[in-house]
């Protein structure tokens, strides 16, 4: 039987007490295609997003867009919403680039 490969992962989660500033960090593993499947899903949803949004303000258009989303225990990825301090996690940056046009 052949093993699966594996990705080591951190996870940290905040204390329900307010007064505290404590965290619990767990450590595991998760099967690597189980997160690509997720990563695959995310961005599939993503794209849905995208397909429709006019990507023109005024006479510009954007050129690039940053999202920043995180990785739970269980390999679950999800978008980082406002307020969120995206320095102190860990996570995934990823930069969306319209494609250069060829004259």
């Amino acid at each position: 039987m052949m093993d699966e490969q594996k990705i080591s992962i951190v996870s940290v989660s905040e204390s329900d007490l307010r007064s505290d500033d404590l965290r619990t960090v767990a450590t595991g593993e998760i099967e690597v295609q189980k997160l690509a499947d997720s990563l695959k899903t995310f961005l599939g949803r993503l794209d849905q997003v995208m397909k429709d949004l006019n990507a023109k303000v005024g006479g510009f258009e954007v050129d690039e867009m940053e999202i920043y989303a995180e990785v739970s225990g269980e390999g679950k990825i999800s978008l980082l919403g406002t307020g969120v301090q995206t320095g102190a996690m860990g996570g995934l940056k990823l930069i969306l680039r319209r494609p250069s046009s060829k004259n």
